[in-house]
């Protein structure tokens, strides 16, 4: 099936048309919640247009369970907030505090101006809240889930401990590392840009030949926020080959979605850092990562290998889960043998 004719683009002129005519009985004081309901329809055609770039960031299902090293100190708070009946979340961190100062940019190292000012215009492009995770196994059959490098890496040096998840593989996108990774998805774009996006352009056309001159141009940035939106998530599924080893999926919720989904607040981290200075972090809490989605029967929570009294750490952990009615997880130590210095 040609993209002119997929679902997605059917759907939205039919929702175009019977919003121009809507909009001719009723006038302008309905115009916005036009826009609203084809900026829906739009995305869906958006992520069939985009579809040729998606299916490159796909998880194979192999690939599952999921690993999230994190500290001993996070994962006890969680415990202890959803004590009786409460919940908390594995935070979605803000993108700008993370390690790589290409975070969301890298990829259009390696684009023209004309299909950058296209898909990333700088001037809106802001930041993501990210989770991060690596697969339990990958395509070579190395394992994950105890592994001596994310424990230094991310696990508090082999302090922490892992949290090991069964999302849908659907739910997280691969990282792609490189610049020949890059670079094709460019390519693709460049043909996205040539020979799809024209067609949506067309498509929601006749929008544009009702209301006023004020209106008309609100639902042009409408629409333009909408394309550039769908490519912004994209953009931090690419990093330089210097940070392959971090096999990383994601889970990204753009600055963008949370203002057009009007989710919950942005919160706010204070942490002592280096030298006692404090350091602020911000985050975002996600409903699909709530404490009674993910700690369920099939999650596992690995103490790391440098833990001191892991026995003890285990029983408290136990403790805590009974308190929060949470006893799904199992608790298990690392089999690493490790000695921090």
């Amino acid at each position: 099936m040609e993209f002119r004719d997929s679902v997605g683009i059917q759907s939205l002129k039919e929702i175009i048309r019977f919003a121009s005519g809507a909009h001719e009985d009723r006038g302008v004081r309905d115009y916005n919640d036009f826009i609203r309901v084809v900026v829906v329809a739009l995305k869906r055609a958006l992520d069939e247009m985009l579809q040729d770039v998606t299916e490159r960031h796909k998880v194979p299902a192999e690939n599952r369970p999921f690993i999230h090293y994190t500290s001993v100190s996070a994962l006890v708070s969680m415990l202890k907030n959803s004590e009786g009946e409460g919940n908390d979340f594995l935070r979605l961190y803000d993108s700008t505090h993370v390690n790589d100062p290409e975070e969301g940019r890298y990829l259009w190292r390696f684009s023209e101006s004309t299909l950058k000012d296209k898909w990333a215009d700088d001037n809106r492009q802001k930041h993501a809240y990210i989770a991060s995770f690596v697969p339990a196994m990958d395509q070579g059959d190395r394992i994950f889930r105890d592994y001596l490098d994310f424990w230094r890496t991310y696990g508090d040096d082999g302090q922490g401990c892992s949290l090991e998840i069964l999302f849908p593989p659907n739910m997280l996108s691969r990282v792609l590392y490189g610049e020949d990774k890059a670079v094709e998805t460019i390519r693709i774009l460049g043909g996205i840009i040539e020979e799809r996006l024209p067609i949506i352009e067309e498509a929601i056309s006749p929008l544009m030949e009702v209301g006023d001159e004020q209106t008309v141009q609100k639902a042009k940035e409408t629409i333009r926020s909408a394309i550039a939106g769908q490519m912004e998530a994209i953009s931090y599924l690419y990093k330089s080959k210097t940070y392959e080893n971090e096999r990383e999926c994601r889970f990204v919720m753009t600055v963008t979605a949370i203002q057009e989904q009007n989710e919950r607040e942005v919160e706010f981290q204070c942490d002592r850092g280096v030298e006692g200075a404090t350091e602020v972090r911000h985050y975002f809490e996600h409903e699909l990562f709530g404490t009674r989605k993910i700690f369920v029967t099939e999650t596992k929570f690995t103490l790391g290998p440098t833990v001191k009294d892991p026995y003890s750490l285990k029983l408290y952990i136990k403790h805590l889960q009974k308190k929060a009615n949470l006893l799904g997880p199992t608790v298990e130590c690392s089999t690493i043998l490790y000695r921090s210095r």
